[in-house]
């Protein structure tokens, strides 16, 4: 509003000592405005506001205020009366206001403090019917707060939550949530600030499907599904009873896809009362499904950098740098909790005769063939590591140079099992040096160091070994 209208509001936003409104003033500017006590029952309204109600002049105000704005329940209206009470002097939102006729009248709402001197049992209230242009403000402001949001790298579910919150306070009578689908076509809650926590719970992990609910329907059609009673429509057949148990009554979702095509989530707007969406909806909506895109995009853009940076792009091992880091964070717990830990350096045997005899494409297969072996012989607490053309190393917790021993023979005997290639069954064989923690280094450099040199001695032995670094420093 601009300080003019603010102007006038404060000249005629008054009462005298009965209570009574300079009714002329605020009638002429075509404003709504009541007294309301601290439980929401309305005092007193002016012609303006009970004509909106389509009473008569002496008929009385026999209602509360949240029955009259649409989603204003009395949790949301106790949340803006202790707003007031904590010394707020006012405060005002967007909202939509249900007319005597049955129309929907878009309007800011407006409570004040009556006198800041006394305790608080009431406070006046001011409807400011508002047109497309400060709705579309509004829509613009929320896309304004989330694409700056977006922009400085904030996580993508705080990004979530902040443009459901917006909505919300934009729009009270609504309750929004964003859900991603994995790649198993699964459901998961990404933010739902307003939804339970036993829903949001329920839901996630629930495969999409075309009877399952607004969301799972919607993403498993690639297109938006409207139910106005969730109480009667088969699409909620499954998910009903928990939908009526936390009191929600009609969802509208719109799924919306990243450059791929692929469905990787749902922005659904849910009611407590069955009911469509409005025009104003409508817009919010076709502004979130767009500002949703775009931050599932750019999650996936720095997903797919992280993923260059750390991983080699052939195995989609991590590459050395990620090592490192592995590695040094594994150095910390192993001295906190005084454990040992191995590090075992992989080279295979004869990788180079077949490039030159079948081709490179056939050496990569066979590397990848190696990286699954490798992976399913460790921990998930361990580390597989691809750092050179034809060198894998792997880091494995809490283990002595006995255990590193056994791991390094069971690679070897996996390793033993034809490989097929190109219809060809290949067998390889890897040259394997160990370092131990902490008894032949305490760094990540020295234990790397050490166990190539205990490679390169596994490959003077014969190939197809595996030496301890500790074992060549007894021998020195």
């Amino acid at each position: 509003m601009d300080v003019a209208g603010q102007g006038r509001l404060n000249r005629i936003g008054k009462t005298d000592a009965h209570g009574v409104f300079e009714a002329e003033g605020l009638n002429a500017s075509g404003l709504g405005a009541f007294r309301v006590s601290a439980d929401g029952r309305l005092l007193a309204g002016n012609a303006c506001f009970t004509n909106w109600l389509a009473l008569a002049a002496d008929e009385p105000l026999d209602c509360s205020l949240d029955t009259l704005i649409v989603g204003f329940d009395a949790e949301r209206w106790r949340a803006r009366w202790n707003k007031l009470l904590s010394g707020a002097r006012s405060t005002s939102f967007l909202a939509q206001f249900k007319c005597g006729d049955g129309s929907l009248m878009p309007v800011e709402m407006r409570l004040t403090r009556l006198d800041a001197s006394r305790e608080l049992t009431e406070a006046f209230g001011l409807l400011i019917p508002i047109g497309d242009r400060l709705l579309e403000e509004g829509v613009h402001q929320v896309q304004q707060i989330v694409l700056e949001a977006i922009a400085v790298g904030q996580p993508l579910q705080r990004v979530m939550d902040l443009l459901c919150r917006r909505i919300e306070a934009l729009a009270p009578d609504v309750i929004c949530s964003v859900l991603g689908v994995d790649e198993a076509g699964r459901l998961r809650p990404q933010a739902a600030p307003s939804l339970p926590d036993a829903y949001t719970a329920a839901i996630d992990g629930v495969p999409i499907g075309p009877c399952c609910g607004s969301c799972g329907t919607a993403a498993w059609r690639g297109e938006s599904v409207v139910v106005s009673d969730i109480a009667s429509d088969p699409l909620w057949d499954i998910a009903r009873p928990i939908a009526l148990a936390h009191g929600l009554a009609a969802c509208w979702s719109t799924p919306f896809r990243v450059c791929g095509g692929r469905v990787v989530g749902t922005f659904a707007l849910y009611y407590r009362k069955p009911r469509g969406a409005d025009p104003f909806h409508r817009r919010l909506i076709d502004a979130c499904v767009h500002l949703c895109t775009l931050a599932f995009e750019h999650e996936a853009n720095h997903a797919e950098i992280r993923r260059l940076a750390f991983n080699d792009s052939l195995t989609g091992l991590p590459n050395r740098l990620l090592l490192r880091d592995r590695v040094e964070q594994a150095l910390i717990r192993a001295e906190r909790e005084r454990s040992p830990l191995a590090m075992l350096f992989l080279d295979l045997d004869r990788l180079k005769a077949i490039n030159d005899s079948l081709g490179h494409a056939a050496g990569d297969s066979l590397l990848q063939g190696v990286a699954k072996r490798l992976v399913a012989h460790v921990r998930e607490s361990d580390t597989v590591s691809r750092i050179g053309g034809d060198e894998f190393v792997i880091v494995l917790a809490d283990c002595d140079a006995a255990a590193a021993q056994r791991v390094a023979d069971k690679i070897r005997d996996s390793l033993s099992q034809p490989l097929e290639i190109e219809g060809i069954g290949f067998v390889t064989s890897a040259s394997i040096g160990i370092s131990l923690y902490p008894s032949d280094a305490r760094d990540f450099d020295s234990l790397l160091k050490n166990a190539d040199i205990a490679m390169y001695q596994a490959k003077s032995d014969g190939r197809n070994c595996a030496r301890l670094y500790e074992s060549l420093r007894l021998h020195e």
